[in-house]
């Protein structure tokens, strides 16, 4: 496991359950898939109003067509959320965004 953080972190505000089982699901997930002797890194970058958390592994990875599954689930569920809440400003940019990345290469 190899963790490349900044050397501040910004104070986020969300919900703290949420983005602790997101990252727990994501690191977990990379840990469980990737045989002994593979690599999983976790990086971090930050700004004063983003935190963006990527993790790639060498692990077995998605199938392409699982990862197009997942992607339009996601914006499917983003967009059912997004008629049932609205942000109060609009203007301002999510505080974390998470990034699933290393699809199986066919």
């Amino acid at each position: 496991l190899s963790l490349n953080l900044p050397p501040k972190l910004p104070v986020l505000s969300g919900d703290r359950d949420k983005i602790v089982l997101a990252l727990h699901n994501l690191m977990g997930n990379a840990l469980k898939y990737t045989p002994e002797g593979g690599k999983v890194e976790v990086t971090v970058d930050a700004d004063d109003k983003r935190l963006r958390v990527d993790v790639a592994d060498t692990g077995i990875g998605i199938a392409p067509e699982e990862a197009e599954q997942i992607v339009a689930l996601a914006r499917a569920m983003r967009e059912a959320a997004a008629l049932v809440t609205r942000p109060l400003d609009p203007s301002v940019p999510p505080a974390i965004q998470l990034r699933l990345c290393g699809a199986r290469q066919p």
